[in-house]
């Protein structure tokens, strides 16, 4: 009996040591993740822009995953849900953004406003448990971090860190 007391104290010990580590390769497996993803909506963003905003962005994440004419949307569908490796992505015009104009017409017949610049964040669901830092970018393509983990104003102030 106390071998088996034994056993589960040196279990119990070394869970005790193990989880903030699994939180923490967690946590940042799902910032690079998001890292990775704030990429994808600035890509995609330019090739709408390229393809079938007239110049002009998106307004909105729903508005990237649009299939057009039987094509695939500009971003994976997960995304444009909005939610993704434990981060609340979230996509508007930039404050100071201007219509530019709607979809051309080879892209549907959907009646999308386009912009001429955009504001994504990327913000954790849980603070410390999904994340520690939350993200942000713009049509400049920089992308910036706060390591509170608050969503990062729009437009992006000038003392906000790029993330490295």
């Amino acid at each position: 009996m106390i071998e088996l007391l034994m056993v589960v104290a040196m279990l119990a010990t070394l869970a005790a040591i193990a989880w903030p580590q699994l939180i923490q390769a967690r946590v940042s497996a799902n910032e690079a993740a998001t890292i990775g993803a704030v990429r994808t909506v600035f890509a995609a963003q330019a090739t709408f822009a390229a393809s079938c905003g007239a110049g002009g962005y998106a307004p909105s994440l729903e508005d990237l995953g649009i299939r057009t004419l039987g094509q695939p949307g500009f971003i994976p569908q997960d995304l444009t849900a909005g939610i993704k490796s434990g981060y609340l992505f979230t996509l508007s015009p930039r404050a100071d953004a201007n219509v530019i104009g709607e979809l051309s017409p080879s892209c549907g017949t959907s009646s999308v406003e386009t912009v001429d610049a955009y504001h994504l964040t990327a913000v954790p669901i849980s603070i410390g448990l999904t994340g520690h830092r939350s993200f942000a970018t713009d049509h400049r393509g920089t992308i910036y971090q706060s390591t509170t983990g608050e969503p990062i104003p729009n437009p992006i102030p000038a003392d906000v860190d790029p993330a490295g």
